[in-house]
């Protein structure tokens, strides 16, 4: 039996792209099957995403999928092409903006904590951070623990699993092993999509500053 990727049909794909709304939704659908392991492994060798972390790479993945429906509705996708290059092209250039934002911010804590490195102040700032960072932690979990059963089950796997569950099916079948009870790959998504904003929205609340 081959991979998901040996199995994915490029043509069949482009063909579904430049159809109707239902199919645009298929087509988008078989790219997330069969290629967001690959396309987030090759982002995981590249040496400038070497330190994206498990939502870094879901954030940007599903920001390569919004990127290719975009070019389907603005009319700039060439059915003439094939679509793994193009998905390389956007997730690379999704990748990179993410890298440049982070080493940005990164550059300026590492400016400050070297000059107030030593002082009173400095020993302060970095004890301050390292508190909010656990706090965070103990806040992410804290929510995992109190979400609705099915949204917990498969954050949890989606959590553990990580980068092999950015897959859906292998997602599914981690949370159907769990459960004891196959699962659907829609029930799955809903489940973790719910899950994740409820993270995202409790650590704002608790004024926690984190990406889209």
């Amino acid at each position: 039996m081959g991979t998901a990727e040996e199995a994915f049909d490029d043509e069949q794909v482009r063909i579904l792209l430049i159809g109707t709304t239902e199919e645009v939704d298929q087509g988008l659908t078989l790219i997330h099957t069969h290629l967001c392991r690959r396309i987030c492994a090759w982002l995981r060798r590249r040496p400038w995403a070497a330190w994206m972390s498990s939502e870094d790479l879901a954030d940007t993945w599903q920001d390569v999928l919004l990127g290719v429906l975009s070019a389907v509705r603005d009319g700039r996708f060439d059915a003439d092409r094939p679509v793994i290059p193009l998905l390389l092209s956007i997730a690379r250039a999704r990748a990179i903006d993410r890298c440049r934002r982070k080493d940005s911010s990164e550059r300026a804590l590492a400016a400050v904590g070297e000059a107030l490195q030593g002082t009173r102040v400095g020993l302060a700032w970095q004890a301050r951070l390292a508190r909010e960072r656990q706090e965070m932690l103990a806040c992410v979990r804290e929510v995992v623990l109190g979400l609705p059963e099915k949204q917990r089950r498969v954050m949890q796997a989606f959590i553990d699993g990580y980068p092999d569950t950015a897959s859906m099916e292998t997602l599914r079948i981690e949370v159907s092993s769990v459960s004891g009870q196959e699962e659907t790959v829609a029930a799955v998504k809903r489940a973790l999509q719910e899950a994740r904003q409820k993270v995202r929205e409790r650590l704002r609340a608790q004024g926690f500053e984190i990406g889209k």
